[in-house]
């Protein structure tokens, strides 16, 4: 009998897998329709003045990162604040400390 218990569970541990391998009532799983897929990719608007004139586009790039980084240099941490700010986290995180047990 204990045999005949193991065949049925054996069986049963075999169906599982195939179980779940089931139809759903198409040959194939939904996927993204190809008119979907085959769409132009949409591109930016400044990327038809790019193909134009590659060299002006470049340029612009440049003096944009010229422009950013004196941006960052000037308004750069300020290392007074920065400081201050850091003795308060100091002093609080000791009245912390005392008050726990």
């Amino acid at each position: 009998m204990a045999l005949r218990a193991q065949g049925w569970a054996l069986a049963a541990i075999i169906a599982a897998p195939l179980a779940a391998c089931g139809d759903y009532g198409a040959d194939y799983p939904d996927l993204v329709p190809a008119e979907q897929l085959l769409v132009p990719p949409a591109l930016p608007d400044h990327a038809q003045d790019a193909a134009a004139s590659p060299d002006a586009a470049q340029g612009a790039l440049q003096a944009s990162h010229r422009g950013l980084s004196a941006a960052a240099v000037a308004d750069g941490p300020q290392t007074g604040d920065l400081a201050a700010r850091a003795g308060e986290l100091r002093a609080r995180a000791e009245a912390l400390r005392r008050r726990s047990p």
